[in-house]
């Protein structure tokens, strides 16, 4: 479809607007769409916090215990001699437990960030797809218009042939229950435009957004690629299989940290006490260490081998999950592609020709008028379904290019 065209949709949409809210709206790109909705979705801001809160964690777990001060009195009398003194002590962890602590939470911050990744790439996504339903309900807008218009003259002209005894009622009445039904549709399409604005503008995390015109350049058709190509690329480089790579890494990680708390833990000990009737200072040392002959934390090793099993087995469902999904999508991107050779190759230019030929033997009075209203109908009917045909299209690609990752407003089990 020529470029005119779009312009031409572009200003009827400028005009309806501006009828509506008294100004000229403002024009946004998919690329501007997007940058809101990466700075305002609260879904990012989530996990960019659990990324920092994860830093806090990782922090955490590398301080060891604080050491230990006490007073103490022994001895004493009524007139108060005694010893009196203080003690420190302090617990040394065994079995580089703060290292394994600290390289657990580095993990889980990895496998946040993957998660973050696949938040970003999933509102993307949506947002396009929702930019993509607005501007097909923009351009369906457009050509309901002109047929409702076209439908309207139609049945006002019928009804003055009709009074002049020129055409048959059923004529008349068949071309006003045509225009009615324009009429519903043009009405239904204005209220499906700002549903689809309103979707649109949650996705940005701004639902008190003005309606504004989308612009986007939608004939620019890549070359089409092969289910082979998005098999590979998906399978190297989806945020998911990462997110279930980086969740086998945090479990074997887990595993060598409970490890590491299975090692023997001790505690030093000193004391210093002034004995007031020998007038001397007095001190001692101590050192103590559990004997694990119970706790040996068998129980928390043990789970973190089947956690680790867990994720290994969870990445496999992963990539055959992903795969599955391809298929469908790569289905419907592939359908998409066929349709859209279709209209452009067949279905467009005939129905334009249909219509100049239906207009010339109007002209020429060999025709009727209805049948030039049908084949202008037909065309506009078929370039509404061309539109949807390339959103559909356009919709399947960014699927695909997005990793197969939807629903940003989902909840994301934080």
């Amino acid at each position: 479809m020529s470029r005119w065209f779009f312009a031409l949709i572009l200003g009827f949409c400028t005009s309806v607007m501006a009828q509506e809210t008294g100004s000229a709206p403002s024009t946004l790109t998919l690329s501007a769409l997007e940058q809101m909705a990466l700075a305002n979705h609260p879904t990012i801001q989530a996990y960019e916090q659990k990324i920092q809160a994860g830093n806090g964690y990782w922090l955490q777990a590398g301080l060891g215990p604080n050491p230990e001060i006490g007073y103490h009195a022994e001895e004493m009398s009524g007139e108060g001699a005694g010893k009196q003194g203080i003690s420190i002590s302090q617990e040394f962890l065994g079995g580089s437990q703060l290292y394994h602590a600290q390289t657990l939470e580095a993990q889980r911050i990895e496998t946040a960030k993957q998660e973050l990744e696949i938040a970003r790439l999933r509102i993307i996504t949506d947002v396009r797809i929702a930019a993509y339903e607005y501007l097909a309900i923009q351009n369906k807008l457009l050509n309901l218009r002109k047929i409702y218009a076209s439908d309207a003259e139609l049945a006002s002209r019928l009804e003055k042939s009709y009074r002049n005894g020129n055409t048959t009622k059923l004529d008349w009445v068949n071309s006003r229950i045509s225009a009615r039904k324009a009429e519903q549709q043009y009405m239904n399409a204005q209220n499906d435009l700002n549903a689809a604005w309103g979707r649109l503008a949650c996705l940005v995390g701004n639902p008190e957004l003005e309606p504004c015109l989308v612009r986007a350049n939608l004939e620019q058709i890549p070359e089409q690629k092969t289910w082979e190509y998005y098999a590979q690329v998906l399978l190297s480089t989806s945020p998911e299989i990462a997110r279930a790579q980086a969740k086998i890494e945090e479990a074997r990680k887990k595993v060598n940290y409970e490890n590491s708390r299975n090692s023997t833990n001790f505690s030093l000990s000193g004391a210093v006490a002034y004995n007031t009737e020998s007038e001397m200072v007095q001190g001692n040392v101590g050192i103590s260490m559990p004997l694990r002959v119970r706790d040996r934390n068998q129980g928390n090793i043990s789970a973190a081998c089947s956690e680790s099993i867990q994720a290994q087995k969870d990445y496999e469902r992963v990539t055959l999950n992903i795969q599955h999904r391809l298929a469908d999508v790569y289905a419907e991107y592939a359908n998409a592609s066929k349709d859209l050779e279709l209209y452009r190759d067949s279905l467009l230019p005939e129905a334009k020709e249909a219509l100049s030929l239906a207009r010339t033997a109007y002209e020429n009075q060999e025709t009727s008028m209805i049948d030039l209203i049908s084949a202008q109908r037909m065309y506009l009917e078929t370039n509404i379904e061309y539109y949807d045909a390339l959103c559909v299209y356009w919709t399947s690609l960014t699927v695909l290019e997005g990793k197969l990752l939807t629903g940003g407003l989902e909840d994301s089990s934080l």
